[in-house]
């Protein structure tokens, strides 16, 4: 059962190895350094979850592409709304004889949205993306604070362990 267990140690040693090697943009087997020592746990008061969360929205990438993203889907929709009212555009361009400005265009131009349907379909494409987006940044953001719950779980485990091999399992002093 033990030479069982080691193999699979062995396995997750190096499933382990060549993903810092990956996180590390290097060739999947390349060496790497080992461990003078074993950096020292966190305390406890360093991890708590409620402050972690709030790092967590404030600062990481993929939750601010996806505030950005719904941004530019919210500016999508704003101007689909814009478009059911009639635009105007005035120009005013100066003619030039020779070196001198003797006589001046003016233009002016309306746009008014007679068709309802095409406007009316964008507008709702532009809810549903808006929608969407909504939805994949909640979806990442329960996903992350799940990441992050199962890892402060593991260092819990991690810290508990260290405890009891150093308390109980290690042979002691006489």
């Amino acid at each position: 059962m033990l030479h069982s267990e080691l193999i699979a140690l062995q396995n997750d040693l190096h499933h382990t190895h060549a993903r810092m090697n990956t996180l590390l943009s290097r060739p999947v087997n390349a060496p790497l350094a080992e461990p003078a020592q074993l950096r020292a746990m966190p305390p406890p008061a360093r991890l708590d979850e409620a402050t972690l969360l709030d790092r967590l929205r404030a600062q990481n990438p993929q939750l601010r592409i996806a505030d950005a993203t719904i941004q530019s889907f919210e500016k999508s929709r704003d101007l689909a709304y814009n478009n059911r009212y009639p635009g105007v555009t005035l120009g005013v361009a100066p003619n030039q004889f020779g070196s001198t400005i003797k006589t001046w265009d003016l233009m002016l131009e309306f746009s008014i949205p007679l068709q309802q349907s095409p406007r009316r379909a964008q507008e709702r494409e532009t809810e549903a993306l808006l929608s969407a987006s909504n939805a994949r940044k909640e979806a990442l953001l329960n996903q992350t604070q799940s990441e992050l719950s199962e890892s402060l779980s593991a260092l819990d485990s991690a810290r508990r362990t260290e405890v009891l091999i150093s308390t109980r399992l290690l042979p002691q002093p006489s």
